[in-house]
Formats: C-alpha cells, structure tokens, sequence
C-alpha cells in the first residue's frame, strides 16, 4: 500500500483465491478513497497460467506472462493513494498547446468506435484471424464489428486518467451468466476471442472477455490457444475425453467459455493448455505445427500473408509476436497506400523504423491513439515532451528508440536468441490463404528470409541477429555487450 511517500507492506490473506473484480471492491471499501490506483492479479495468476496479466484499474499488462510474475513474488495487489501535485517546466505553453477538444476532434473514429473500428477493414482486406488461422476473412463479421457493437450492446465511453478521446466503448451483456456487466472490448479481443475462434455471438465475446478479466488472463493469448485447441479437437489430437465432455468446436460460445475455464482452473486439457504453447509442444507430440507463435507468444489478430511487413512484426519483436512493441505496421502496409503490402524490399527498413518509434513512446508512457496529435511520430515534433520536462529533445528521440530497442536485443541474445528464434510459424511460410483478397498468398520462409536480411542491415546486426560492436558503440552500450 503505497499512500503518497509512505508504504507499507500488508497481508493479503483475505485477497487470495478472489478475482480481480473482488479484489477491487474489496480494496476500494478498505481505502476509502475512489481515486486510489489499483493493480492485482486473479485465481490464473496464482495457479501459474503461463499467460496470466495483471489488472490495472479495470486495464491490463496483458501479454507476456507478468501476471505469474507478479505472484512468484507472493504479490497480490498494489495500491496508490496520492494527493501530490504534478510538476511541469512550462505549463502555460503547455494549455496553450494541447487542446482537448482539437486532440478528441483529431481522433473522433477512434472517439467514435474505439480500436474496434478495425475490425471490418481488416476483415476486407483479407487479413483476419479466423479458425486458428486457417483462412483470413470471417463470413459472420457483421455480426462483431465495431457498428454492430455500436448499435447492440455500447453503453457508454470510458477514458483512461484525463484522456479527452474516450476511445473504451463500454458495452453490456445481454444475457447469460453475465447479464448486466459491462467490459469495454478491444479490437484484438474481439478477433481472438471470435474470429479467431470461429465464434460471431457478441455476447458470448463480451462474457468471454469478462471471464478473462476476472481471472486476470490475456484474452489475445486466450483466444488464439483456445483457437488452436479447436483445430486441434476438430484433427482428433485432443478428444472429449480430455476436455472432460466439452466439444471444443469451433463456433460454439460454449466451447469458448467452458475452455476459459478449464484454462483458469487448470482442469483436463486446461492444465495443458495453461502452460502456453511452448508447454503444450513438450505434451502434445506434433501441435506445433498448428500453433501461431513467436518464441512462444501467440500471434494478435491479423495474418501476416495478407501483408509482409507484419510478418517481419511478429519475427522481430523483443517479446515475440506482438504487434506493438514488434511495430504495428497496419497504418503504413495496409491503410495509408504508400506501401506495396506484398512487397519484401523496404519492409526491414519500414519495420526498424516503426519499432524504433514506438519504443521512444512506451519510453514516455503515452498511448498510441494520441500520440501523432502530440507529435510523437517517426519524424518526432519533441515540443510537448519539451515543456513538460524542460530538457530538450530535438533531434534525440528516434535515438532513444533505436537504443531502447537494440539493449533489448542484446538482453535477448545474452540469453540465446538468434535467427532461427525470429522465424515465423509453419502455417504461414507452407500453406497459401484459400479465400478473400489475399487468396493465394504465402511468406515463404525464402521470401521472409529476404525481409529479414534487410532488416537485420537496417539494424546494424550480424546475420544471426546479434547487434554489432559498431552498433554498440554507436549507441553508447559498450558496457552492456
């Protein structure tokens, strides 16, 4: 408990075995102050979920595994109380310069929708998760999309701490164990947990979606193991014998919801598959060619076979395949035109490039939605960052970024990172999409293999991946090769 400058450590033996909602209503009772911050893990969490997250104040530290971190070190909770005051090098500039209804005005879609509103186009374009990525267009999207959601279930819009945009549509189950709550769904949760899935009932999305926060799990890692054990229950791998009589078939809301609860209690198939997939593989002789992974951590909701660069995302990324740390490519590939989306030459270039920009915004603790509206971009504008700190950024910020990313890079290979750990899934380089825009289309592992030169050029690495010692030095980490 942390109360301005003192803390205090507390027992939480009244915390243990609650989720994630009752630990917040616990808290917030004995604290007595609404405002106070809240982080905690649920049940999944303390039963080793491999993909277990941490909740903070109904958000989440969602991919990685952070939540099982959290209770290794027999942590449950931690509160923030605080009455301080914020301190900034110009703060008159500063209102003069942010405007929050130009920034909103700047980012009504996302105002409007939230990260939903990707959903549809993404799906056009030939580039959706569906079946465990089996194909890439769902034939029931208007059944999830972001209108839909809009039209049937959004209650209202919800801010992170001062954010003007809003962009969280909250929405509310209609029926079911749920009826009544409320869970503001992200585009990446919606595919994984529906698409991904084969399942186009919203409402059993949202539950889905629910249960997952209760018991503190990622929902995008959720949804894809979940999606891959279908695939491999519809092969005869997995039999209703091991999921204890559930038919874990695609398109069922209730398959999702009984295999979300298998997972968080580790029951039948459910204690495998709480192990992520590099625990599955060891378990499981011959599902690893079905699982859509990264140095073990499951793909977002879009197929890199509809647009290369992602691929090289998923490949590259420091924590595996995510598409935010791993540059979120979908704005230059597939949104803005200015890229060929199935070209290889310039996408090692493109990816360095998006990389390096959103490690120097992590840096700072913003979101992506307002960031472009700041200035916070590939060619940085660091006024704002410049009259809240006093310290100037000119010319500094893509630096930092490619710093950040290449100490990353180097904390990786310490621990036997190479090449062959930044190849993608078999799906992906053998078998061509069947359908949609993108029919066809394959990363070959030759094909990829030309995006990853590049990149690895673009980055000043070896051909194994490993930065160079000019690399190193360039960027003043001698000290830590």
């Amino acid at each position: 408990f942390i109360n301005n400058h003192r803390v205090e450590v507390k027992d939480a033996t009244k915390l243990w075995g609650k989720t994630t909602g009752e630990v917040y209503k616990i808290l917030k009772e004995e604290i007595g102050y609404p405002k106070a911050g809240i982080m905690c893990v649920g049940p999944a969490a303390e039963r080793k979920v491999a993909f277990s997250c941490i909740k903070v104040d109904g958000r989440s530290f969602g991919r990685g595994g952070a939540g099982v971190v959290m209770t290794s070190k027999n942590l449950k909770a931690i509160v923030v109380k605080g009455q301080g005051r914020l301190n900034y090098a110009n703060l008159a500039e500063l209102k003069k310069r942010i405007k929050p209804r130009e920034v909103r005005k700047a980012c009504q879609d996302l105002a409007d929708y939230g990260r939903p509103i990707y959903t549809e186009s993404i799906n056009e374009l030939g580039c959706y998760p569906v079946r465990n990525f089996q194909t890439a267009v769902f034939s029931e999207i208007d059944k999830i999309d972001a209108r839909f959601m809009k039209e049937n279930f959004f209650v209202k819009n919800r801010a992170c701490f001062k954010c003007p945009v809003a962009c969280l549509q909250v929405c509310q189950v209609k029926s079911g164990k749920f009826e009544g709550w409320t869970v503001a769904p992200e585009y990446e949760t919606i595919g994984t947990l529906g698409a991904m899935c084969g399942v186009s009932d919203f409402n059993a999305i949202l539950s889905a979606n629910i249960l997952c926060d209760e018991y503190g799990m990622d929902t995008i890692s959720t949804g894809n193991i979940i999606g891959f054990a279908m695939e491999l229950y519809e092969r005869g791998m997995i039999t209703q014998e091991d999921t204890g009589g559930l038919k874990l078939t695609f398109g069922s809301p209730e398959a999702l919801l009984g295999a979300i609860e298998l997972i968080a209690n580790k029951k039948k198939i459910g204690e495998i598959l709480a192990r992520g997939f590099r625990g599955i593989a060891t378990e499981i002789p011959g599902s690893d060619q079905y699982m859509m992974q990264v140095k073990g951590m499951p793909f977002a909701a879009y197929d890199p076979r509809g647009f290369y660069g992602m691929g090289l995302v998923y490949g590259t990324s420091s924590r595996g395949a995510c598409h935010n740390v791993g540059g979120w490519s979908i704005r230059a590939e597939l949104l803005s035109g200015e890229y060929d989306r199935y070209a290889l030459k310039g996408k090692g270039k493109l990816i360095k490039s998006i990389q390096d920009t959103r490690a120097y915004i992590d840096s700072l603790g913003i979101c992506t939605v307002v960031r472009r509206v700041l200035g916070f971009s590939d060619k940085p504008n660091p006024t704002i960052l410049n009259l809240v700190t006093g310290l100037d950024f000119t010319d500094k910020l893509m630096e930092i970024g490619e710093r950040i990313y290449n100490l990353e890079r180097l904390i990786l290979t310490r621990e036997g990172i190479r090449r062959k750990d930044d190849m993608l899934p078999p799906r992906i380089m053998n078998e061509k999409l069947p359908e949609g825009p993108a029919k066809g289309h394959v990363l070959t592992k030759e094909m990829y293999e030309v995006e990853l030169d590049e990149y690895y050029e673009a980055r000043g690495w070896d051909k194994e991946g490993l930065p160079t010692h000019k690399k190193i030095e360039d960027l003043g980490l001698v000290n830590l090769r």
